[in-house]
């Protein structure tokens, strides 16, 4: 039964107004003005450019990705082993490990940075752009867990039992067996730490300097001073990242299995 006009109507409004702030942001960083306009004055690429050539822009670029690829790392020798000691094996206080690691998250972002400023000043590391990385990889953990926690429920363990009978050791029955049956849940939870992570504000402002500005930061600071079309080329970029993660989660598996996974 196709639908009426009334909820077709209101579909159709709801992705413009969705779509049109987005669509303003992209052409606007096209101008060749020095602020944000719309519609933009001229064509020009120089916004994009100056990502590259400047250096007060380029830095924080830069900086955002070493966190974003940090928190790939950090998720990758944590996350990944502790969701499949938690959910391929009887561990005790199961719920209790898991509420446990994604307690970062879980906890409003201003406590956890306050936790983070605290620990990194008694440490003596605060002034670090690794610290960075590390807050926020552990504050967005929780996404690895869930998407891998997820490929495991779909995993079949006979394909172990099947491995195992054609005299495959344990370890070989992980390499090729248990991971590539995981890898969509592993990619897909590595594409999300590397987006939250170079788009992480809060944390990233309480615990950078002058010296490691992450890009988030960077754009607050400058909307300040100016509505630079930078700042709508950061945007765009940053769509276009997001576009890049919608696509990986179609390709591998749907939206709402990382939403709706067997415990």
């Amino acid at each position: 039964m196709r639908p009426g006009v009334i909820p077709r109507v209101l579909t159709g409004l709801c992705v413009i107004f969705l779509v049109v702030p987005t669509v303003i942001v992209i052409v606007a960083s096209f101008t060749a003005g020095q602020t944000i306009v719309f519609p933009p004055q001229g064509f020009s690429l120089a916004s994009y450019t100056h990502l590259i050539t400047e250096p007060d822009v380029r830095r924080p670029v830069v900086d955002s990705l070493f966190v974003g690829l940090e928190s790939i790392v950090i998720a990758l020798l944590v996350g990944v082993p502790a969701t499949l000691a938690l959910y391929r094996h009887r561990v005790r206080a199961r719920v209790l490990l898991n509420a446990f690691l994604a307690l970062g998250f879980s906890t409003p972002l201003i406590v956890s940075a306050i936790g983070f400023l605290l620990l990194f000043t008694q440490l003596r590391v605060l002034n670090h752009l690794m610290s960075v990385g590390f807050a926020v990889a552990v504050v967005d953990l929780p996404f690895m867990l869930w998407s891998v926690a997820a490929a495991i429920g779909a995993h079949n363990p006979e394909l172990e039992e099947a491995a195992s009978t054609m005299g495959a050791e344990e370890v070989q029955q992980f390499i090729f067996v248990t991971l590539p049956s995981l890898a969509s849940g592993i990619i897909l939870g590595a594409f999300l730490m590397f987006v939250f992570g170079i788009t992480e504000f809060l944390v990233s402002f309480i615990l950078v300097d002058v010296n490691d500005i992450t890009l988030p930061v960077y754009m607050f600071g400058s909307l300040r001073q100016t509505l630079s079309p930078i700042l709508a080329a950061v945007g765009s970029l940053y769509i276009v990242v997001a576009m890049l993660i919608c696509v990986v989660a179609v390709r591998f598996g749907r939206a709402e299995q990382y939403l709706f996974r067997s415990q």
